[in-house]
């Protein structure tokens, strides 16, 4: 595929009224998340209900943030075989502004989350208090959505200055472009690659201390120096995840011919090599708790690790995310597979969504109490509509190929 057929698979397909992607099931998944929150509170278990909001929240958000992290860091690294899959990575930005509204909903019921709300501890009470925590969490949010959003919208620029002249650019798009006819390629490809590095760098500065005061903090008497690192990273493999399950699905567009079976195993090079990062930081952290054997620290890992429910659902994290990921990704052929990528790819954030359970159940609830109920499910399902609907929205607007980039034709050469 030449780059002028692109460009006109491209023009076709933003004119196109044509819906490809996620339907009729967004609206569904959305309303059953609704009711089965609206029954939790009214009805139910309101502690429960919000736990099942919280690990949700937190998934969900991190999913979107490290998809969008692996846009950029395919940019940095000047990776020339990622760039068919930019735009694709970059297409859960819309999910984050709508976190910070779930994030609004979460504070409501914030009390029944933290023990510390009500119960103050007092010599950490200079950090640890309602207003100051949650006023840094909606600052960690607010920033990186808001940059993500400009690194994406200039992206975007870019691209759409390259498929249509000035004076043909569609009125849905002129908001984008009014202000650059006369743009240097250059120049913008240039701030594109600043403003990676300044939120690749604020996105581990960050998220770091999101996990602290998001996940850690639920169990304020324990502490890891390594938590926060262990968190963007997760986040990060997540995206990687993601994207791979979204670039087998855009492969049935007519623009996704574009991505051959050496994109898919470079990807999935990229997915082993981020297990292999992920489990040394979960052993890591585990060794050095285990060696010190310090009261404070043990009693995080012992409920997780030697109590049920808990132990079981450790055991199909390790799998599903580390050892499955590890053994099968030796093959070649299964990295070139877009189903049995899609399926390894599946598999990852299904273990991270219970891992994110891992984390935060314990915390809240009594360690013996089993709480994947219909409510948390169902919850579930209704963040992944959500998610669903922001994606949707995003393939069905913006050119999909990102056709501005001037490592593109490198990439349709087939350099790396």
């Amino acid at each position: 595929m030449n780059r002028q057929d692109l460009k006109n698979i491209l023009v076709n397909s933003l004119n196109s009224e044509e819906k490809k992607l996620f339907t009729s099931y967004t609206i569904v998944f959305l309303m059953i998340g609704i009711l089965a929150f609206a029954y939790g509170l009214i009805l139910g278990n309101v502690k429960h209900t919000y736990q099942a909001f919280l690990i949700n929240f937190v998934f969900w958000t991190g999913l979107a943030q490290g998809s969008i992290i692996l846009s950029v860091v395919l940019r940095l690294t000047n990776a020339k075989w990622g760039r068919p899959i930019i735009r694709i990575a970059e297409s859960t930005i819309y999910f984050l502004p709508i976190s910070l509204v779930l994030f609004i909903i979460l504070v409501f019921g914030a009390d029944y989350l933290y023990s510390w709300f009500n119960e103050p501890i007092v010599h950490k009470a200079a950090y640890l208090n309602p207003t100051f925590m949650l006023s840094r969490v909606a600052f960690y949010l607010i920033v990186l959505t808001i940059l993500s959003y400009i690194y994406v919208r200039s992206s975007i620029r870019l691209d759409l200055l390259k498929i249509y002249e000035p004076a043909n650019i569609p009125k849905r798009f002129q908001s984008l472009v009014k202000i650059d006819k006369t743009l240097n390629e250059e120049n913008e490809y240039n701030k594109l690659y600043r403003m990676s590095t300044i939120i690749a760098i604020l996105y581990a500065v960050l998220y770091s201390l999101f996990a602290i005061d998001v996940v850690m903090s639920l169990d304020p008497h324990w502490v890891s120096t390594l938590f926060g690192a262990y968190y963007f990273i997760g986040c990060f493999y997540m995206g990687i995840a993601l994207t791979i399950i979204l670039v087998t699905l855009f492969q049935k567009r007519p623009e996704g011919k574009i991505i051959q079976p050496n994109h898919l195993h470079d990807l999935g090079k990229l997915l082993f090599g981020f297990a292999i990062v992920n489990g040394d930081f979960f052993y890591s952290q585990f060794l050095v708790i285990w060696y010190g054997n310090l009261p404070e620290e043990t009693h995080y890992i012992i409920e997780r690790t030697q109590h049920q429910p808990w132990i079981t659902i450790a055991y199909i994290v390790l799998i599903l995310s580390f050892v499955a990921p590890f053994i099968i990704l030796l093959r070649k052929k299964i990295k070139m597979n877009p189903n049995a990528m899609k399926l390894i790819s599946a598999g990852i954030l299904l273990g991270y969504w219970l891992e994110r359970n891992l984390l935060i159940a314990p915390a809240v609830s009594n360690t013996e109490v089993f709480t994947i109920n219909f409510i948390q499910i169902a919850i579930t399902i209704g963040f992944l509509g959500i998610f669903m609907s922001s994606i949707n929205y995003f393939w069905n607007k913006y050119p999909m190929i990102a056709f501005g980039d001037p490592l593109l034709k490198h990439s349709l050469e087939g350099e790396k």
